[in-house]
């Protein structure tokens, strides 16, 4: 996974604030570590119009994932 954007989910994505971008990123929940992390690698795709990002946790490398309304 490497920054990979649907083109959809991209023009989204590039819609919102440069702040919420980068907010949206470094509050992640991260299951196996069990606490907030900084996502790497994002993707995202658009899920029934919502945009779904799905990348790494910093600290462990398990999938995380986050989805914006």
């Amino acid at each position: 996974m490497a920054n990979q954007f649907t083109k959809k989910a991209e023009q989204r994505w590039n819609a919102l604030p440069e702040h919420d971008r980068q907010l949206f990123l470094s509050t992640v929940w991260c299951s196996q570590c069990r606490g907030n992390t900084t996502m790497l690698e994002p993707s995202c795709s658009t899920v029934q119009n919502d945009l779904l990002l799905e990348g790494k946790c910093q600290h462990c490398g398990a999938k995380v994932s986050r989805l914006i309304d």
